[in-house]
């Protein structure tokens, strides 16, 4: 079954995806792709990171869990304003109503 919340492979389908929008969703030189794939790879497989662009993808991820039902955990949040409190309820607030962002709106209806 295809689904994030069960699905193992779900991090390596969105490395590949960025891969395929790479140049047409957004442009990225290699370095800088590097990281949003890596950041996608192995998200469920880390809990921490050394590169603060990982760690802001990580914690991006983990404060929108909220929308498949699940309570963010700070000690799994690497930077230190995504682990204030106040970020996280907003966080929270916003994917439990299933707030989409009129970028990824725009992506959807192009798409």
């Amino acid at each position: 079954m295809i689904n994030e919340s069960i699905d193992p492979e779900h991090g390596r389908r969105g490395a590949e995806l960025a891969k395929e929008l790479r140049g047409l969703a957004f442009d990225l030189d290699q370095d800088r792709f590097d990281l949003v794939y890596t950041a996608c790879l192995h998200h469920k497989l880390e809990v921490t990171h050394p590169d603060v662009t990982i760690q802001t993808c990580w914690d991006s991820d983990r404060l929108d869990l909220g929308r498949v039902n699940i309570v963010v955990d700070p000690r799994f949040l690497s930077t230190d304003v995504a682990r204030e409190m106040d970020t996280i309820y907003w966080a929270d607030e916003r994917a439990t109503i299933d707030y989409e962002p009129p970028i990824v709106s725009a992506w959807r209806k192009a798409g």
